[in-house]
């Protein structure tokens, strides 16, 4: 019992990451600089909800979002070293 519920979760991680790989790829047409800022898939996740299509993520307003700062904060501290 204990090795099978060990095999569930070692198959639910790897379809998690399947599912990550595919909304990173997907969503990257429309915004390919959110995999550089944002790296934790969760995030990322919330991000691309948050912004839905192409033409809404120009209209956003991202200082509202409070999960969002420290990856733009470390982004932007970096590129300006």
């Amino acid at each position: 019992m204990i090795v099978q519920a060990i095999g569930l979760l070692d198959d639910l991680d790897k379809e998690l990451n399947t599912y990550a790989m595919r909304v990173r790829e997907w969503y990257g047409w429309h915004f390919p600089e959110l995999a550089k800022i944002i790296q934790d898939n969760v995030q990322f996740a919330k991000a691309v909800k948050f912004m839905g299509s192409r033409t809404n993520a120009a209209d956003l307003d991202f200082s509202a979002v409070s999960i969002f700062i420290p990856y733009f904060y470390k982004f932007f501290f970096k590129r300006i070293q």
